[in-house]
Parts: structure tokens; sequence; C-alpha cells
């Protein structure tokens, strides 16, 4: 011990007031060493020092009891080298007893078991920073904690430089957490579990900052381990010469974490979630900067949790996005997806998740990069609210699809295109995916798109599709149905102005029906034909010249007595009770011919007439 047995005093007056140095070298310690004083406090520094020594387990501070405290008013520094092997190592107190100022641990070509930069017993404190450094050479056969096993710290600091660590890493403690936690892991050292910024079992973090440049075979968090760890913010930060095999969480395993951020500055990583593991995050965000490669990036959780908001910005390189989260058990309350910089999906974006919900919409914003399919919806689910998608002048798309992936439905879509767009469909790609209301938009002359859909690629659609073909847009085939589906309700297809379109179609292309095709077309004709000598009166007229090449619509009036003479027109009355008659309108074509009403007979709105 630094100092003395003071459990005798009853005053508790100081034990030592200078300050202590403690060197062990090349002996064997059975029980532990104290850096302060059993029951006293001290009023100093001090300092251990541990070379080619065997020791049970070493504590920068006193014991501390029932009695007295182990305190240690100045700072504590512990440095374990020369292949020395360690049970424990503590910067704080056994029992009881606070460190004014502060612990620093530095471990280097030595064997120990669990390091604590805090205290052990729930009544100790380490006020100040509490810092742990390992560095090469160093084997730890448990975990590391920049916080106590119980005892509470003000700050933490944990430095991973190199050695091997069996265990996990926290930036709290086991039981307890703390205020500013930072985990910083550079060079290469071999770790055999995962990373937390958050506490083990048990404790609050008002905040974690989690930063890593080095090869990682398992997960990295954010947050806490345990269920009753809590993370108000937590911020992680993967850079250059990182290699996540596992995943990154913003979240915790299973510990709640109120704001998540995760910075991927470079390096790579396997899977980055916004949420948690096993829990969601109040909001989570996620930049995708230069440089960084991502296999899966997703807005929420993993296997379940509720994410209120999920942010996603995107300049690297990721194999697939998504908006929501993976599991089925998963939600997102509104997913926002922004695509800048150089961005790089080479597999598919999604504005949903892979099977997770995603409620209250989702909007994403493509300005410039590259991208393979980009989907409004989800993988095997749909998005519950508004879905925007917004591709911009300099992003290419190869598929784009308002709908989802597989299954699931998306209601109303928005596609604006200004971008260059090879496939668009306003629905979605499986059969069993809906798509209700897709509106499609076509703007500016730098839209380029080869083939346009206003339904989906083989997923059905109600409510009709609207397509509309901007000033100066280009497209080579626009459909108004799908490609290989259905369409329920009225098709709108529209044509302004300078666009340009090498055929335009009202139904699907390969299969599927279309309940009622509309080109909007009609209505300039109407325009450009009432201006030769009032020949057609209204737009039924102009509908019914307009349809010559696959039967013609016969406008149906009702009125009392004789139709206008002035119009050319024959008809059948059918007198109905009251007097009334129904004048069904013949074509003039037909009436020019001499057919009769047996030869032309009425279905609905349309002569069958014969070409």
């Amino acid at each position: 011990m630094g100092g003395g047995d003071d459990g005798w005093n009853p005053q508790n007056k100081p034990s030592v007031n200078g300050p202590i140095d403690i060197s062990v070298s090349g002996s064997t310690v059975k029980g532990n060493i104290y850096g302060g004083a059993r029951l006293g406090p001290v009023q100093s520094d001090v300092s251990i020092h541990i070379t080619d020594s065997t020791v049970n387990g070493v504590f920068g501070a006193g014991v501390g009891g029932g009695s007295g405290d182990g305190n240690v008013s100045g700072t504590v520094t512990i440095d374990i080298d020369g292949n020395s092997h360690i049970g424990t190592v503590y910067g704080g107190a056994d029992a009881k007893g606070t460190v004014g100022g502060g612990s620093g641990l530095t471990i280097r070509n030595s064997e120990v078991g669990n390091v604590y930069a805090g205290g052990n017993g729930g009544s100790t404190t380490v006020n100040g920073t509490a810092a742990v450094t390992v560095q090469d050479g160093t084997h730890i056969t448990g975990s590391l904690y920049g916080g106590g096993a119980n005892g509470a710290t003000v700050n933490t600091q944990v430095q991973v430089q190199g050695g091997t660590i069996d265990g996990d890493i926290f930036g709290g403690g086991n039981n307890i957490g703390t205020g500013n936690a930072q985990v910083t892991v550079t060079g290469t050292p071999a770790l055999g579990g995962s990373i937390y910024g958050g506490s083990n079992s048990n404790g609050t973090t008002t905040s974690s900052a989690v930063s890593v440049s080095s090869p990682i075979p398992k997960n990295v968090y954010g947050g806490g381990n345990g269920g009753s760890t809590t993370v108000t913010t937590a911020v992680v930060s993967i850079e250059n010469g990182a290699e996540i095999t596992g995943n990154v969480f913003g979240g915790g395993e299973a510990g709640t974490v109120t704001n998540a951020t995760v910075n991927l500055n470079g390096g790579k990583a396997a899977g980055v979630f916004g949420g948690g593991n096993n829990v969601g995050v109040s909001s989570a965000t996620i930049n995708s900067n230069a440089g960084s490669e991502a296999g899966n990036i997703y807005g929420g959780s993993n296997d379940k949790g509720s994410t209120d908001s999920s942010v996603i910005t995107i300049a690297g390189k990721a194999a697939n996005v998504f908006g929501g989260g993976q599991g089925i058990n998963t939600t997102v309350t509104g997913a926002v997806i922004a695509a800048v910089g150089n961005a790089e999906i080479t597999q598919n974006l999604f504005g949903g998740g892979d099977s997770g919900k995603v409620t209250g919409g989702s909007q994403i914003t493509l300005t410039s990069g590259k991208a393979n399919s980009v989907f409004g919806g989800g993988n095997a689910v749909g998005v519950e609210g508004t879905v925007t998608v917004d591709v911009q002048k300099d992003f290419t798309v190869t598929n784009l699809y308002g709908g989802s992936n597989s299954s699931g439905t998306v209601t109303s879509p928005a596609l604006t295109i200004k971008g260059t767009v090879t496939n668009v469909f306003g629905a979605g790609k499986g059969g069993p995916t809906v798509t209700i209301s897709p509106t499609v938009s076509v703007e500016t002359e730098t839209a380029h798109v080869a083939e346009l859909y206003g339904g989906g690629k083989k997923g059905q659609t109600q409510g009709g599709t609207t397509v509309t073909m901007g000033s100066k847009s280009h497209a080579t085939h626009i459909y108004g149905g799908g490609q290989e589906a259905d369409v329920d309700g009225t098709v709108k297809v529209t044509m302004e102005t300078g666009s340009e379109a090498a055929a335009v179609y009202g139904g699907s292309n390969s299969s599927g029906t279309v309940t009622s095709p509309r080109s909007e077309s009609w209505r300039n004709r109407h325009q450009r034909l009432r201006r030769r000598k009032g020949r057609f009166h209204d737009y039924e007229n102009a509908r019914h010249h307009s349809r010559k090449r696959s039967g013609h619509y016969i406008s149906i009036r009702r009125r009392r007595g004789r139709p206008d003479p002035k119009r050319r027109q024959r008809g059948v009355g059918e007198r109905k009770p009251g007097g009334e008659r129904i004048w069904r309108r013949q074509c003039s074509r037909c009436y020019r011919r001499g057919r009769s009403r047996d030869q032309n007979r009425l279905t609905g709105r349309l002569c069958l007439r014969g070409k």
C-alpha cells in the first residue's frame, strides 16, 4: 500500500501528504497492490510501475470501507510492462474511495485479466478522466473497460494501439455508465470481441464517441450491451484503414440510445445500422463519405426495435441502402436518403426496409452519382405514407421503381426525373407488389429515359397511373401501363410541348390489362380542331375523332323532344316513364355510309363499327 492503515484515526487525517511512487520488478505479489491507504486518504499523486512481475490485483487508490475511505486527491498513474502477469487492474479504489485527479493506465508487453480505468466497488469514484492505453505485446484475456466495475467515473478514454484483447471493449463500465466516453482503436490489434461506446450490463452514459481505423472481426456499437444500459448521444466513426467484418451500429446491442450517428469516413464495413441490433433509437443519422465502402446500410435496426427517424447521406460506395431496418420487427418513422458527391450504389437503394416497416413516408433525393436499381418502397415490404424519389441531372439510374421489390404496398409514389434513367416503372417489380396511383414526371431537357412505364414491371397497380413528359424531355418508349402487369384505373399520359418520344402506348408492353387508358393528346386535338368552323362543339366529339383507328366514342345526351337539327346525327328514341327520350348519338361516318341502327349496334359509349 502506498498509504497506511489509518482506521484508528478518528478524524480521518491524511496518512501521506507527499507523492507516492511504487515500483515492483521481477517479483511475485500474491495479494494486491494499492496506491492509496487501507482506510485513510492520500493527499498526493500516486505512481505505480510494474515490470516482469506477477501480481494478483492492482488498485490505483486505497481499499476503503465502512470506517474510512481509500481516497487519493491527486492523479493515479499505472504503468505495466516487461512480461508482467496481472490478475485485474483498477484505476480507482477497491471498496470505497475517490480519485480526485483522474487515472491513467498504460499496459504493454504484459498479460492482464480484466482492466478497469475506474474503481471496483459501488462507492468508488474517479473524477476527471479515467484513461487506459493498450499497446503492442499486451494480452488482455478478459475485457477492457473505460469505467469501473461498479464505481463511477466522470469521463473515460480508451485507446487501443495494439496487442490482443480476447473480450469486449467498453467506453463505460461493467455495471455503471459514465459522463463522456471515448474509445479509439488504431494500429493492428487482434480483437476477439466487440466494441461498445456504452457500458456492459447497466448504467447511463451521457455521450459516447467511438473511432476505429483497424480491422475489427466483430461488431462496433455506439451504445451499450445490456438492456439496462443507456447512451444519450452516440457517435461512431469508421476511418481509413478500418475493415469491419461484422456490423456497425449507431445504437446498442440491447441498450437504449437516444441520438445515434454513424460516420463512414473511410475503410470498409460489412453492414451499417443507424439503430441497434435488438433495439431502436430515437433518431439515426448515417453519413457515408467519399472513400468509404459498405455492404448494406440500414436506417433502422437489425432484428427488432423502433427508430423515430433516419437520415442517410451517401457520398461513398455501398451495395444496398435501406431507409428502414432489416428484421420484420423493426420500424422506422420517416426515412430520408440523399446521394451526393460521387455516390455509387452497386445493387439496390430502397426507401423502405428489407423486411422492416417504414411509416411516415420516405424521401429519396439523388443528386449526383449512380445506382443500379432504386425503389421507393422496400425489398419485401411496403412504405406507409408519402413516397418521393427525385433523380437530379447528375445522377444515373439503371432501373427506377416507385413501388417495392418482391412484395409490399406503396401508396401514391411520386417519381421526378431530371437525370438519366434506363428503365422507369411507376409501380413495383415483383408480382405480389401493389402500388396505388403512381405518378411519373420527366422534366427538363437533361432528362433522358429509354423505357418508361406508368405501371410496374410485374407488380400490380391500382387507382391508375399518371405519366407526364415535361418540355424538352426525352424518352424512347412510353407505356401508360406496365411491362408485364395490370393497371386497374385510368391511365393518363401527357406530352407537353417540346417533349420527344419514339412511341407512346396507353396500355402495357408484353402482357397486362389496362382498365381505362387515356391519352391526354385529345385535348390538344380538340383545341386545334374546334377552330375549323366550329365542327366540334365539345370534348366528346374531339375524343370521338381521335380514336378513328380503334373505334370511336359516341356521346350520349338526355333531352326532351328532338335533337338539335344543326348537328349531323341520327338516333333512336326510347321512351321512358314520364315521356323522356334517350337519344343515342350515331356516328356521322356510319350515317354517311347509310348503315341502319341494326348494323350499327351501340354498346355503352363506343360505336362498334367495322373497319
